[in-house]
Formats: C-alpha cells, sequence, structure tokens
C-alpha cells in the first residue's frame, strides 16, 4: 500500500507550477527512492509492487513533461530487472541494489546539467544581448556558468504570463541572484525588445521526435520573432527531455506553445549542440524503457508483477 506521504509528494509535484521540468524529475526519483527506503512491505515482491505503482502515479502526475517520463520509466525498468538471475537473494539486499539505482540515475542527471550549462555557456560571448521567456533551471545554470566564466552579457526575459503567474519574473530573480544583469519586459513587446538581443536563448518540457519543441508560452512567438530578425534561436536542455512519443500521442496543455523545429537553430545538450534533425536517433535511446512501462500498465499486465523477469529477457541491463 502506497503511504500517505508518499502520495502527498506526488501531489505536490502534480500541483507544481515553479519547478523546471529538470527539478521536477529529480522530484520524482526521490520519490521513489523515498518509497524504497520507507516501504513496510518484507518480500521484494511486494516492494516492487509498491514501486511500480508510485511510479504509475508519478507518471500520471505529468504525463507530458518528457524528463519526468523519462527518468521514471528507466528507473522503474532498472528496479524490475534486478532479479533477474538473482533468484534467492535476500529481500534487504535486492532493495539496496534498486536504491543505489536510483542515487546513480540521479547523479548521472546531475552530471548531464553540468554538461549541458558548461555547452551552453560556450555560446555566450563578452558584451552578448540574449532573449529569453518561460523559467527553465537549465538555462539559470548556463546563465550562472557563463557569469563565473567573467563573462559580461545582458538578459532580456518576456513576463511569460499564463495561468496567472508571470514565470519570466521568477527566471529574473534568480539570475538577478547571481548578480546577472536582467530586464523584464511584458510579452506584447517582444518584437521590439527582440531588436536589442543578438541571439535568443530558451529552455524545454519536451523535444519531440520531429525535432520540435514543447515550451512555456510565448515561446512560439519569440522563435517566429527571432526568425524574421534572423536571429539564432537555441533550445538548450538534456537529451532525457527528448519525447519518444509523436505529436499525435500528446496533448499541449495550457501555457505551453509547440515550435515547429524550423524555427530552431540547434539543441543544446550534454552532448553538445545537435541539429533537430538528430533527435529521433537520441530518443530511441529512452524508447526501450517508455514501452516496458507502457506494457508493465497496460490493463492486461497492471498489478502483475511476478512474471516480470519473463517480459525482461532479451533485454540489456
Amino acid at each position: 500500500m502506497v503511504s500517505r506521504e508518499v502520495i502527498e509528494r506526488i501531489e505536490s509535484i502534480r500541483l507544481d507550477e515553479r519547478s523546471g521540468a529538470r527539478e521536477l524529475s529529480k522530484k520524482a526519483l526521490l520519490v521513489l527512492k523515498f518509497t524504497l527506503k520507507t516501504t513496510e512491505e518484507e518480500t521484494f515482491q511486494g516492494i516492487l509492487r509498491e514501486f511500480n505503482e508510485v511510479g504509475r502515479l508519478l507518471l500520471q502526475a505529468r504525463p507530458n513533461m518528457a524528463p519526468v517520463r523519462n527518468l521514471v520509466a528507466k528507473a522503474i525498468y532498472e528496479v524490475n530487472i534486478l532479479r533477474k538471475g538473482r533468484k534467492g537473494w535476500d529481500s534487504l539486499i535486492l532493495k539496496e541494489l534498486a536504491i543505489s539505482r536510483i542515487d546513480k540515475l540521479i547523479k548521472s542527471s546531475e552530471l548531464s546539467l553540468r554538461k549541458v550549462s558548461i555547452h551552453g555557456a560556450s555560446l555566450v560571448m563578452d558584451f552578448d544581448v540574449i532573449a529569453t521567456c518561460s523559467y527553465s533551471s537549465t538555462l539559470c545554470e548556463v546563465f550562472k556558468v557563463a557569469k563565473k566564466e567573467g563573462k559580461r552579457f545582458r538578459v532580456l526575459v518576456s513576463e511569460s504570463r499564463s495561468r496567472g503567474k508571470a514565470y519570466g519574473l521568477f527566471m529574473a530573480e534568480k539570475l538577478d541572484s547571481y548578480g546577472i544583469q536582467v530586464e523584464v519586459f511584458p510579452d506584447y513587446a517582444i518584437d521590439e525588445h527582440l531588436r536589442e538581443a543578438k541571439k535568443v536563448f530558451v529552455g524545454a518540457d519536451s523535444i519531440l521526435p520531429d525535432g520540435s519543441l514543447i515550451n512555456g508560452t510565448p515561446t512560439y512567438q519569440l522563435a517566429q520573432t527571432s526568425r524574421g530578425l534572423n536571429l539564432p534561436f537555441f533550445s538548450i536542455c538534456e537529451t532525457s527531455k527528448f519525447e519518444v512519443r509523436h505529436r499525435g500521442e500528446l496533448g499541449i496543455g495550457e501555457g505551453f506553445d509547440l515550435v515547429p523545429s524550423d524555427l530552431i537553430t540547434a539543441i543544446v545538450t550534454e552532448i553538445g549542440v545537435i541539429e533537430p534533425s538528430k533527435v529521433p536517433l537520441i530518443a530511441k535511446q529512452m524508447e526501450e524503457y517508455v514501452r516496458f512501462v507502457e506494457i508493465l500498465f497496460s490493463p492486461k499486465n497492471l498489478g502483475a508483477i511476478g512474471d516480470l523477469e519473463g517480459k525482461s529477457k532479451g533485454r540489456a541491463e
């Protein structure tokens, strides 16, 4: 049975409108770790049943946020295959192995952020003026690294008003705390303020297989205006935000924009700067984990954990 505290943590992730996608994916992994550490189940099968249910609830909480879906799916896959070749192992040992797998995913995600920040900061030049919108914790890290490197630059942030909040103000507050020169402008003045900019950086909630981008409003208007002014338009994010599902399988939520790939100059990731056309090859690496949980949580298999070893045969650990 899932504890009340775990349910409350999942609900806080569902309702969180302030944190970026990367932050929410880390919170989701921490909920999975907390579940393993606090479960009262004594058998590994019982632990696995509770763990999988928490994973299912996390996926339901943020169904269209690619990094949450991808990292939770990978965690579920990694933990479910632990019993493979380990029959007769003590359940406590298996539980500790499961916790170590989650820790490894968290550390890997943090390393990816550091690499993205370095690659993104390399695109910031002295005396640059960079326009952006919405709120991205990844972008904040990029600008923080550029500032530490001694670069002098200015950031223009659209207010990004949506659902009663100005997400650009959240970004500006964070950048100001880093000592970065930042200016917030109203959404209706995007055309005017982009004339001051030399390039545009945005984050990403998801990158779709066709290379298009889902991000907070008014990203599409920013991209269109950038094209008209011949400004380079970069999306900066980890590859965990690459979505394996296609546009027809997703809904674009209120307050989010879809930006077609032809408006994106390049995507800056932990593996470097890539063209939108390269996205499908990279996203395919996540497909195994996502398809695994789709099978696991299908009506036919929901709750039937005992046969997972058989379903995992032939998959690489």
